[in-house]
């Protein structure tokens, strides 16, 4: 997601249907607008408009699907690198602490959670979201 001004984000879920709302919106006024004047006939017109929107439906499914891609690729890659970090901050000897931006307790890898009795030895998973004690 890409953050915008003060608080305000654009998401995947609105850019590409904003993005393929202006692009077809073009298409279709420019695209009728040179079909009227470069074919003669009603007829000829019909056909051309035929042909343009297969073309239309063709171009705008392998951008879709080129989008969608790149987006799930950095979705996973940032997913990779949070679990990565994440094996990281477990193997660290020492109590690490980590809080979420509602104060909640993000992460405690288990040096910390020894070091305060959270849980048993046997029992060192990793919490996400709220501290639960077994």
């Amino acid at each position: 997601m890409v953050e915008r001004g003060r608080g305000y984000r654009w998401r995947i879920e609105w850019w590409v249907p904003a993005i393929y709302a202006a692009v077809s919106s073009a298409w279709i006024y420019g695209s009728d607008a040179r079909v009227a004047t470069l074919a003669g006939s009603i007829e000829d017109q019909r056909a051309i408009s035929v042909y343009k929107g297969f073309g239309f439906v063709i171009v705008s499914a392998v951008l879709l699907y080129a989008g969608l891609r790149w987006a799930l690729r950095r979705e996973r890659a940032s997913a990779q690198r949070v679990q990565e970090g994440e094996v990281l901050l477990r193997a660290i000897p020492d109590p690490i602490f980590l809080k979420g931006r509602e104060d909640r307790w993000v992460f405690l890898n288990p040096a910390s959670q020894n070091a305060i009795g959270l849980f048993r030895a046997a029992d060192l998973s990793p919490i996400r979201g709220e501290v639960r004690q077994s």
